[in-house]
């Protein structure tokens, strides 16, 4: 759990019957869902990628 945590590592868990999962950390989804959540509106997705550009 600490690389996941403390490195945001990503832990895949295969399986060889079913789809594999990802371990990634609270924060980590968090900032994920936040980000996709603000590039799901137009105007947002257009003012933050002129602001990275």
């Amino acid at each position: 759990m600490q690389p996941v945590n403390e490195d945001h590592e990503l832990i895949k868990v295969e399986h060889p019957e079913q789809n594999a999962v990802v371990i990634i950390s609270e924060h980590d989804y968090q900032g994920l869902m936040e980000t996709l959540y603000l590039l799901s509106h137009p105007v947002n997705a257009e003012k933050l990628l002129h602001a990275v550009a």
